[in-house]
């Protein structure tokens, strides 16, 4: 059985790594495309989730653009973009 972890570690997880990827290429971050896959919507993690990947992009600079949802094995991708002076 697949347990997800609290929303506001995940999303924190996510964020910082994105971070640090864009920082080794000299990049910020600004942008987030989130895709989604669970085996079935759990509303109250969801809410959960929502309210701290906003609260992680606030804090991070980052505007969530889109991304998608499914139904399935559990999966999380984001994908992230950002800005670098040339």
């Amino acid at each position: 059985v697949f347990a997800l972890p609290p929303a506001y570690q995940l999303t924190e997880a996510l964020i910082t790594r994105a971070t640090e990827l864009l920082a080794l290429q000299n990049a910020a971050p600004r942008w987030l495309l989130l895709s989604l896959t669970l085996p079935n919507a759990d509303e109250a993690w969801l809410a959960a989730f929502s309210s701290a990947l906003l609260a992680a992009c606030e804090a991070g600079e980052m505007t969530p653009i889109g991304g998608d949802t499914t139904r399935g094995s559990p999966a999380i991708d984001p994908f992230c973009i950002g800005e670098a002076d040339r």
